[in-house]
C-alpha cells in the first residue's frame, strides 16, 4: 500500500512539472513549430547549393566548355543535398582556343592571322597603279635604209622583177648598176628610184644585154617545168605513167606512151593548174595495146 501511495505521488509530481513545459511550447511561434515537427507536404523549392570547392588549382572556365551544375535533390525535411563531384576529376578542363587568345568567358572577336607587315591582299593589288615595264621602257626606233627602200620598189615592177639591180646611195643621190634587156627597162629604173624619198638624183650605170631575156625565159621554162613535175608527183596514175617534160616559152609539152588516152588528159589538166603555163602540148604522147 506504502508503494502504491509513493508511485501515485510521483505521478502527480511529473504531472506538475510537465504542464508548465506544454504552456510553454504552445506559446512558441507557428514557423518553429512546423520546421520542428515532421511535415507530410512536400518540401518547398530548395535553395541553389555552390558546388564543393576542389584542391586542384584555379581555372577560370570557358564560356563553351563549363557544364551546368546539377540541380540538388530535396530530402525528407527539407534540407538540400548537393550531387557529388564525379570521380577522378576535379574539374572541367577546356581546350585552349586556336587564335591564341586567353580564355574567358566573353566572346573575343579572332585577331587576323596575317603576319605583321604584310598585306592580306595580292601583291597585284598592292600597287594598281603602279606602271608595267613595257610602258616604261622606251619605244623601239624602227630601223631602215634608203638602199633597201629603192631596191624593195625596183621589185615591186614586173618588168624589172626579173633582174638584178644593185643601188648604192651618196647623200641624196642613188647609183645603180647591174643589166637588163632592153632600153626600156634601163629608163624605167631611173624613173622608180627618182620616186623614192630623200632621192633627188640618180646616176645610172645599168648596161643593156639582150640575151638577158632568153635567160630569163629559161629560167622561168625551168621553174614552170619543175612544177608540173610537182603535180604529177601527187597523182598515182600520172606518176606510174612516166611522162617526159618540157617548157619553151610557157608551153609545156609531154611526151611518153600510155595505154589509155585518158591518162594524157588527167596530165593536161594537172599541168594547167600550175601558173604561168600558157598551154600543154600532148601530140608526142603515143597509145600502146596489149
Amino acid at each position: 500500500m506504502t508503494r502504491i501511495c509513493i508511485m501515485v505521488f510521483v505521478l502527480i509530481g511529473g504531472l506538475a512539472l510537465w504542464a508548465p513545459l506544454r504552456a510553454t511550447e504552445s506559446t512558441t511561434s507557428p514557423s518553429e513549430a512546423e520546421s520542428t515537427s515532421p511535415s507530410k507536404e512536400p518540401a518547398k523549392e530548395p535553395k541553389k547549393s555552390e558546388p564543393p570547392k576542389s584542391d586542384a588549382p584555379k581555372r577560370e572556365p570557358s564560356a563553351e566548355a563549363t557544364t551546368p551544375a546539377t540541380p540538388p535533390k530535396a530530402g525528407k525535411e527539407g534540407k538540400s543535398e548537393t550531387a557529388p563531384p564525379a570521380k577522378g576529376k576535379s574539374e572541367t578542363r577546356s581546350e585552349p582556343p586556336k587564335d591564341g587568345t586567353k580564355e574567358s568567358g566573353k566572346n573575343l572577336p579572332k585577331k587576323d592571322a596575317t603576319p605583321a607587315g604584310k598585306s592580306s591582299r595580292p601583291e597585284a593589288e598592292e600597287s594598281p597603279s603602279a606602271p608595267a615595264k613595257a610602258d616604261t621602257a622606251p619605244p623601239k626606233r624602227p630601223l631602215g635604209s634608203n638602199i633597201l627602200t629603192v631596191k624593195l620598189a625596183m621589185m615591186a615592177e614586173s618588168t624589172l622583177f626579173p633582174y638584178d639591180i644593185e643601188v648604192g646611195m651618196d647623200g641624196d643621190k642613188a647609183v645603180l648598176s647591174g643589166k637588163v634587156a632592153t632600153e626600156e627597162q634601163k629608163q624605167l629604173a631611173t624613173t622608180i628610184a627618182k620616186r623614192v624619198d630623200p632621192v633627188n638624183t640618180v646616176v645610172n650605170h645599168i648596161e643593156i644585154a639582150k640575151e638577158l631575156a632568153l635567160s630569163v625565159a629559161k629560167r622561168h621554162d625551168q621553174a614552170l617545168v619543175q612544177a608540173v613535175k610537182d603535180r604529177f608527183a601527187r597523182s598515182e596514175t600520172l606518176k606510174a605513167a612516166g611522162f617526159d617534160v618540157k617548157c619553151d616559152q610557157g608551153v609545156i609539152y609531154l611526151s611518153g606512151t600510155v595505154r589509155f588516152q585518158v591518162f594524157a588528159l588527167e596530165a593536161a589538166q594537172a599541168a594547167r593548174q600550175v601558173p604561168g603555163v600558157r598551154a600543154v602540148d600532148t601530140s608526142n604522147v603515143q597509145l600502146t595495146g596489149e
